[in-house]
Order: C-alpha cells, then structure tokens, then sequence
C-alpha cells in the first residue's frame, strides 16, 4: 500500500515540472529578418537570417582563396531570398 501511494504521489509531483519545460522556447542563434521596399509600383522583399556579430568585425577576417577574399553572405541558417 506503501508504494502505491509513493508512486502515485510521485507521478503527481513531476507531471507538472514536465509539463513547465515543454513551452521554454529558446531563440535562434541567427534572427531571421525580413525587409521590404517599393520601388516604383513593385514590392522587392529581401529575407535572411541575420548574423550575431558578438563584438567582431565582420570582413576583417576574411580568409582568402586563390588570393581572392571570400564575400560575407547575409545569411547564417538559410539562403538569402529577393521576391
């Protein structure tokens, strides 16, 4: 009888600390953006992901191949898109 109402008390003690952790939501190292301009009667929308600079100097240290420096993309996670 003992372990019955150890068990079930123990079962009612940790479905709610289970239930606390599913809806942390931890956000992306790269923030997607998205931008918009008209330019005449068109919409142009640019989307990427945006880099977390953390204090560096982005292009600075940019390595180069074949003695041609590498282009910085505007896009951490996923490929730029332009509509």
């Amino acid at each position: 009888m003992k372990r019955i109402f150890f068990a079930l008390a123990l079962s009612l003690l940790a479905a709610p600390a289970k239930s606390q952790f599913h809806s942390l939501t931890i956000p992306q190292a790269s923030q997607p953006v998205s931008e918009t301009q008209r330019v005449g009667v068109t919409d142009i929308t640019l989307q990427y992901s945006s880099p977390r600079v953390r204090g560096r100097d982005v292009g600075a240290t940019e390595i180069p191949q074949n003695g041609n420096p590498i282009a910085w993309r505007a896009g951490a996670n996923m490929a730029t898109t332009i509509e």
